[in-house]
């Protein structure tokens, strides 16, 4: 069940509060997770049209 996909739509101020927790773990303990969150994020946020464009 561990390698199971699970989309979550959350708003930017609640993944920095996810990310800002984990930051509070040790690194290497998080550091996988962090770059997965990051990754995903930066994937969905560069392809979301700006406001200013609209």
């Amino acid at each position: 069940m561990e390698n199971v996909n699970i989309k979550l739509e959350l708003t930017i101020a609640q993944v920095n509060y996810i990310l800002a927790a984990l930051g509070a773990r040790p690194f290497a303990e998080v550091k996988d997770l962090i770059e997965d969150i990051k990754k995903q994020g930066d994937a969905q946020l560069s392809t979301e049209p700006l406001a200013e464009a609209a």
